[in-house]
């Protein structure tokens, strides 16, 4: 793979990274949360639908756009 911008992959990569620590703290978050509940669970019970719903917009978003083409 030739990177033509490597400025511009170099951004992608770090957006990438930021995106999953952000992910990982709110999961994190929610899964406390989770466990401090003594009855049913609340709206951190949507987290993982949201993460998954995301990851498929980033999929699709990343088809459309076409950042890195070949």
């Amino acid at each position: 793979m030739i990177v033509k911008n490597p400025l511009r992959f170099l951004l992608i990569i770090l957006t990438a990274f930021v995106a999953g620590m952000l992910s990982y703290g709110l999961l994190t978050s929610a899964y406390s949360m989770l466990l401090s509940r003594t009855g049913f669970p609340g709206g951190e019970i949507f987290v993982i639908p949201l993460m998954c719903l995301l990851v498929y917009l980033g999929w699709e978003a990343k088809g459309i756009f076409g950042v890195i083409k070949e």
